[in-house]
């Protein structure tokens, strides 16, 4: 039994009767956790999913809750109480220290209050309830809307099956039916509230640890205990994670006979047999399960490509270094004279010789599990093509991923000969061995943090498109204004109330002679910009930009268009696909000539979230920070520009993800307005002050001890002063209240504190 949490972990109970009611009287029923309404069902959960996951962003400002809110505003009170119950469930497995019960009620409270109604009293909702079970990962806490999001796919796929699956999925004793129904779910390998689920339907079979590479090493470093057979399966890397919990299983019930039934696994004795807690230098493994296989795949190229066992005892390293950037690609090379290869641009690190374990990326938290597979790669030269490439095919078949429309097979100049182009378009020039032009796919969406440069990008990628050739520096913007004189380049920004009937077409009144009104079609963005390509002589490439395309419903923008975008469905190609519009009743194709670009701030939403029938028609190019561009700037006491943005976007990755980072376009502008190094500083603590520190206060939820981690720890930026409690006030709390000041001037040396986290007295005067 996997009850038993550790000593002085007494509350333990509290929260599992809160599940086991929650189970009883929400996800077997439908319910309510706190009342006696019907909240539940099928019907609701399906109107939260489209409120919450097909609405993506409102207001930027606030967070997590003011989106929220703004995405439930027109949603049915009912679907606002659901949405309260759904976040306590969210909110039931982290421990205290990931976050506070009283700070899960309050949070729940706001929820639940926006159905103008109060929270009702429920022992469900007090301090043991909600003191949790075990610590969760920063991101679990600091965005609950993809645990949130995925708690909904998991309802809506459940409350969809008939009751004799339901009975036959929950029937007692064998959760491992359960276990591999959820699991067939997508994206339930990234989720830690898929582990917190199975704990709370089936506590006596499944661990409390949301941490698939937790449960991988436990499973690895006490194999030898389980039966030979389960041993067998979970010995291969292809084992599934059902393979891994029933192994756990086993492996409780074998310790429980040695060390009794107050056991766990983050406990000693137990700790111990796994190597629990990890030594520092193992803190930077990814977590993620497909990281050890893609090792086992680079094992293979590697062999094809030098020889590098000198012998027993041999630990020499592959190393992967940076070489050469080109617009999707690294190219990397072993660090012997072997032959090229092209990564992901996430494939940046070391792999181990022996390939046992992982690849130590360069930040905390490493590869972005959205990203690190989403790009091809290849390898030359063609000998080794014919027996790598099923294999990598299947690799990433078998992750659901496939490769990039367009993919090539190329290496750098110095072993040019050997390579194989693939789809019959070479894009490296035989004789000068540079990059060709940058192929231009037509439906392309740029994202990244915010501030990383996709304004000018964009205008960059506009200009490329229409003029068939690669443009950078001066006279791009200019060019680009040209463009949208000549109406080869339209803008559209999509917000939340952004519909159909302006971008594809809609009934309009107009008023006339004789008439009150009459109802007309009128033409939407997309339509005017395809007639006008349609009917460019020679074809010239037209361009529509979607700015923040993500905070649109994008499914019901397109409607029946989102087939058109495919290249192989647009006119002249041979899946040529014709709509009837719905207004006009006309005929509609987009022209191939007409390229699709938009923007997307990864700080609104992941890429996850996107509709998939939308993912799967573009192809997304990644714009991260990039601190190398501030290294020629001098700035007055700065020593090290780049350094700062390094240091503040290493700490919000691992305290959140790296979708929320800072992009370095907000120092490059500040800097540029600037004149000498005296300017260019207060340019910089402007920047700072106004756009980048209200940023992390809003990505921590107005958690300012976050923020001052941050800002290297110091009180160089923040400054907190303690607040006394009211006259006649029982504060029993014993916890240390704060008002939080950010410094109207920041010290000269602030910012080599920040780099050295060099913990300062405050001397500047508050804000």
């Amino acid at each position: 039994m996997a009850r038993w949490i550790g000593p002085d972990h007494d509350h333990i109970d509290a929260v599992l009767a809160a599940a086991e009611a929650w189970r009883d009287r929400c996800f077997l029923a439908d319910g309510s956790l706190f009342g006696e309404e019907k909240l539940w069902t099928l019907d609701n959960v399906q109107k939260f999913k489209y409120h919450f996951l097909d609405n993506p962003v409102g207001t930027r400002k606030g967070g997590f809750f003011n989106r929220l809110e703004e995405q439930l505003n027109v949603a049915p009170y009912e679907v606002r109480r659901l949405a309260a119950e759904a976040l306590w469930f969210v909110y039931l497995f982290p421990h205290r220290k990931s976050r506070k019960p009283e700070t899960k009620h309050d949070d729940i409270k706001r929820v639940w209050e926006w159905s103008e109604s109060s929270l009702p009293d429920s022992n469900y909702l007090n301090e043991r309830a909600l003191m949790g079970v075990a610590e969760t990962g920063p991101a679990y806490t600091t965005r609950p809307d993809r645990e949130l999001g995925f708690l909904l796919q998991i309802l809506e796929r459940w409350r969809s099956e008939s009751e004799l699956r339901q009975s036959e999925l929950m029937a007692e004793g064998t959760p491992w039916k359960f276990v591999a129904w959820l699991d067939e779910i997508d994206n339930s390998e990234r989720r830690q509230i898929r582990h917190a689920i199975l704990y709370f339907l089936f506590p006596d079979y499944l661990e409390r640890s949301v941490s698939f590479n937790h449960k991988r090493r436990i499973v690895k470093a006490l194999k030898d205990r389980l039966p030979k057979e389960l041993n067998d399966i979970v010995a291969k890397d292809e084992h599934s994670y059902l393979d891994r919990d029933r192994a756990l299983y086993e492996l409780r019930k074998s310790l429980e006979g040695e060390y009794g039934e107050k056991i766990d696994f983050y406990h000693s004795p137990l700790a111990e047999l796994w190597g629990w807690p990890p030594q520092e230098s193992e803190r930077s493994h990814p977590d993620n399960e497909l990281v050890s296989e893609l090792v086992q795949v680079i094992e293979n190229i590697r062999r094809y490509q030098t020889e590098l066992d000198k012998g027993p005892g041999s630990a020499r390293k592959l190393h992967i270094g940076l070489m050469k950037k080109t617009s999707h690609w690294y190219a990397v090379e072993p660090d012997a004279d072997g032959r090229w290869l092209f990564a992901p641009s996430k494939f940046i690190g070391y792999v181990d010789n022996n390939a046992e374990d992982y690849i130590q990326s360069t930040g905390r938290h490493g590869w972005d599990t959205e990203d690190r597979l989403r790009r091809w790669f290849d390898v030359a030269p063609p000998e080794v093509d014919a027996e790598l490439r099923p294999a990598l095919l299947g690799f990433l078949e078998k992750h659901n991923r496939s490769p990039r429309k367009g993919a090539k097979i190329h290496v750098l100049k110095e072993t040019y000969a050997n390579a194989v182009p693939v789809d019959g378009e070479e894009r490296w020039d035989r004789n000068s061995g540079e990059p060709k032009r940058r192929p231009q796919t037509l439906n392309t969406i740029l994202y990244g943090p915010p501030g990383t440069g996709k304004t000018y990008a964009t205008a960059q990628r506009c200009v490329e498109i229409c003029d068939r050739e690669d443009r950078s520096g001066k006279g791009v913007r200019e060019r680009y204004e040209e463009l949208v004189k000549e109406r080869r380049v339209e803008f559209v920004t999509f917000h939340q109330s952004y519909g159909y009937e302006e971008f594809v077409e809609g009934l309009r009144p107009e008023t006339g002679e004789g008439v009150g009104f009459r109802l007309v079609t009128k033409d939407g963005v997309l339509k005017r910009i395809a007639e006008r390509a349609r009917s460019s002589e020679a074809g010239l490439p037209h361009v529509l930009v979607i700015d923040e395309i993500n905070r649109a419903n994008v499914s019901k923008v397109l409607g029946e268009l989102v087939t058109l975008l495919e290249e192989d469905k647009r006119e002249g190609r041979p899946n040529k696909v014709t709509v009837t519009l719905p207004y006009s009743g006309d005929s509609f194709t987009l022209p191939a000539n007409l390229h699709i670009l938009g923007t997307m701030n990864t700080a609104d939403r992941s890429i996850a979230l996107l509709d998939t029938a939308l993912r799967r028609r573009f192809e997304f190019e990644e714009l991260p920070p990039d601190p190398d561009l501030l290294k020629e700037v001098k700035v007055d006491g700065i020593d090290d520009l780049p350094a700062v943005l390094r240091n503040i976007n290493e700490r919000l990755e691992y305290l959140i993800d790296r979708d929320h980072l800072i992009g370095h376009a907000w120092f490059m502008e500040a800097v540029n307005r600037g004149g000498d190094d005296k300017e260019k500083r207060e340019a910089v603590d402007r920047a700072m002050r106004h756009r980048i520190i209200p940023l992390i206060v809003e990505y921590f939820h107005d958690d300012w001890n976050k923020v001052r981690a941050v800002l290297g720890g110091t009180d160089d930026f923040v400054l907190r002063e303690p607040l006394s409690p009211p006259p006649g006030l029982d504060d029993d709390t014993g916890e240390d209240r704060y008002r939080w000041k950010v410094l109207k001037r920041f010290k000269g040396d602030a910012y080599n504190h920040l780099i050295s986290g060099a913990v300062m007295d405050a001397e500047a005067e508050a804000e």
